[in-house]
Protein backbone atom coordinates (compact mmCIF):
# COMPACT_ATOMS: atom_id res chain seq x y z
CA UNK A 1 0.00 0.00 0.00
CA UNK A 2 1.65 3.20 -1.59
CA UNK A 3 1.32 6.14 0.74
CA UNK A 4 1.66 9.88 -0.56
CA UNK A 5 3.67 11.45 2.15
CA UNK A 6 2.81 15.05 0.77
CA UNK A 7 -0.51 13.84 2.92
CA UNK A 8 1.27 13.84 6.19
CA UNK A 9 3.57 16.68 7.88
CA UNK A 10 6.10 13.92 8.61
CA UNK A 11 5.99 9.68 7.99
CA UNK A 12 6.96 8.30 11.50
CA UNK A 13 8.08 5.25 10.22
CA UNK A 14 11.22 6.79 8.37
CA UNK A 15 11.89 8.65 11.54
CA UNK A 16 14.90 7.22 14.16
CA UNK A 17 14.00 5.24 17.32
CA UNK A 18 15.78 8.39 18.91
CA UNK A 19 14.18 11.41 16.61
CA UNK A 20 10.64 9.59 17.63
CA UNK A 21 11.26 9.18 21.21
CA UNK A 22 12.30 13.25 20.94
CA UNK A 23 8.96 13.72 19.21
CA UNK A 24 6.70 11.68 21.89
CA UNK A 25 8.77 13.73 24.46
CA UNK A 26 7.74 17.07 22.81
CA UNK A 27 3.66 15.86 22.24
CA UNK A 28 3.54 14.72 26.09
CA UNK A 29 5.30 18.34 27.21
CA UNK A 30 2.42 19.87 25.70
CA UNK A 31 -0.24 17.38 27.00
CA UNK A 32 1.29 16.58 30.58
CA UNK A 33 3.43 20.08 30.84
CA UNK A 34 6.86 20.99 30.24
CA UNK A 35 8.07 19.56 32.83
CA UNK A 36 8.15 16.16 30.98
CA UNK A 37 11.43 15.40 30.45
CA UNK A 38 13.16 11.90 28.29
CA UNK A 39 16.19 10.63 28.88
CA UNK A 40 19.64 9.88 27.15
CA UNK A 41 20.02 6.26 25.14
CA UNK A 42 20.71 3.76 27.16
CA UNK A 43 18.57 1.17 29.69
CA UNK A 44 15.72 2.71 30.19
CA UNK A 45 14.14 0.23 32.73
CA UNK A 46 11.00 1.07 31.13
CA UNK A 47 10.84 4.42 30.75
CA UNK A 48 11.50 6.82 27.78
CA UNK A 49 10.22 10.07 29.68
CA UNK A 50 8.47 11.06 32.91
CA UNK A 51 6.27 13.63 34.36
CA UNK A 52 6.08 13.99 38.06
CA UNK A 53 2.97 16.45 38.93
CA UNK A 54 -0.68 17.00 37.39
CA UNK A 55 -1.46 16.91 33.81
CA UNK A 56 -2.60 20.16 31.86
CA UNK A 57 -4.66 18.30 29.34
CA UNK A 58 -4.53 14.38 30.06
CA UNK A 59 -7.15 12.71 29.57
CA UNK A 60 -8.60 16.18 29.76
CA UNK A 61 -8.23 19.71 31.27
CA UNK A 62 -11.47 18.87 34.15
CA UNK A 63 -9.94 15.20 35.41
CA UNK A 64 -6.33 15.69 34.73
CA UNK A 65 -3.56 12.47 35.51
CA UNK A 66 -1.84 13.19 38.82
CA UNK A 67 0.87 11.32 40.02
CA UNK A 68 4.43 10.11 38.49
CA UNK A 69 3.63 9.70 34.67
CA UNK A 70 5.76 7.39 32.70
CA UNK A 71 6.53 7.43 29.12
CA UNK A 72 7.42 4.49 26.68
CA UNK A 73 7.90 5.01 23.55
CA UNK A 74 7.53 2.26 21.02
CA UNK A 75 8.77 2.81 16.86
CA UNK A 76 9.03 0.35 14.38
CA UNK A 77 10.53 1.13 10.80
CA UNK A 78 7.66 -0.78 9.30
CA UNK A 79 5.28 1.19 7.90
CA UNK A 80 1.04 0.71 8.94
CA UNK A 81 1.54 -2.41 11.27
CA UNK A 82 -1.10 -2.99 13.44
CA UNK A 83 -0.20 -3.51 17.49
CA UNK A 84 -2.03 -6.85 16.67
CA UNK A 85 -0.41 -8.11 13.75
CA UNK A 86 3.60 -8.42 15.04
CA UNK A 87 3.26 -11.72 17.72
CA UNK A 88 6.71 -10.11 18.70
CA UNK A 89 5.18 -6.80 20.21
CA UNK A 90 1.72 -7.96 21.64
CA UNK A 91 1.55 -11.83 22.88
CA UNK A 92 0.27 -12.52 26.00
CA UNK A 93 1.54 -15.91 25.81
CA UNK A 94 5.14 -15.44 25.03
CA UNK A 95 8.01 -14.13 27.71
CA UNK A 96 10.23 -12.60 25.05
CA UNK A 97 7.07 -10.20 23.64
CA UNK A 98 8.20 -6.35 23.78
CA UNK A 99 4.88 -5.59 25.87
CA UNK A 100 5.49 -8.64 27.88
CA UNK A 101 8.94 -7.41 28.96
CA UNK A 102 7.56 -3.65 29.66
CA UNK A 103 4.84 -4.95 31.75
CA UNK A 104 7.50 -6.50 34.00
CA UNK A 105 9.18 -3.23 34.08
CA UNK A 106 6.13 -1.11 34.98
CA UNK A 107 5.73 -3.84 37.83
CA UNK A 108 8.88 -3.11 39.09
CA UNK A 109 8.57 0.71 39.20
CA UNK A 110 5.02 0.45 40.61
CA UNK A 111 6.16 -1.38 43.65
CA UNK A 112 9.33 1.23 44.14
CA UNK A 113 6.29 3.83 44.32
CA UNK A 114 8.28 5.27 40.49
CA UNK A 115 4.63 5.08 38.64
CA UNK A 116 0.96 6.11 38.98
CA UNK A 117 0.24 6.41 35.32
CA UNK A 118 1.79 4.93 31.82
CA UNK A 119 1.63 6.50 28.75
CA UNK A 120 2.82 4.10 25.56
CA UNK A 121 3.39 5.77 22.62
CA UNK A 122 3.55 3.92 19.19
CA UNK A 123 3.79 4.61 15.36
CA UNK A 124 1.83 0.65 15.18
CA UNK A 125 -1.45 1.20 14.10
CA UNK A 126 -4.09 0.40 17.00
CA UNK A 127 -7.32 -0.91 16.02
CA UNK A 128 -10.49 -0.76 18.43
CA UNK A 129 -10.69 -4.09 19.67
CA UNK A 130 -6.76 -4.75 20.65
CA UNK A 131 -6.67 -1.58 22.88
CA UNK A 132 -8.87 -2.98 25.74
CA UNK A 133 -7.33 -6.36 25.34
CA UNK A 134 -3.66 -4.91 25.46
CA UNK A 135 -5.09 -2.14 28.40
CA UNK A 136 -6.30 -4.67 30.43
CA UNK A 137 -2.76 -7.04 30.05
CA UNK A 138 -0.75 -4.78 31.02
CA UNK A 139 -2.80 -3.80 33.65
CA UNK A 140 -3.06 -7.04 34.85
CA UNK A 141 0.65 -7.80 34.58
CA UNK A 142 1.73 -4.71 36.32
CA UNK A 143 -0.80 -3.80 39.00
CA UNK A 144 -1.67 -0.49 37.49
CA UNK A 145 -5.12 0.14 37.05
CA UNK A 146 -6.41 -0.12 33.80
CA UNK A 147 -7.49 3.67 33.63
CA UNK A 148 -3.68 4.57 34.26
CA UNK A 149 -2.76 3.58 31.47
CA UNK A 150 -3.21 4.74 27.72
CA UNK A 151 -1.85 3.62 24.66
CA UNK A 152 -0.95 6.44 22.02
CA UNK A 153 -0.95 5.25 18.13
CA UNK A 154 0.64 8.32 16.69
CA UNK A 155 -0.52 8.44 13.30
Amino acid sequence: MAMNKTELEFYLADLSVETYEELIVKICQILFGPATHGFVKGCDSGKDAVFRGTACNFPNVSYPWTGIIVIQAKHTSSPFVLISENRNFFNPGSITAILTKEAKKIWTLRNNGAITHYFLATNRRLTGGIEDRVIEYLAKESGLNATNIHIYDSL
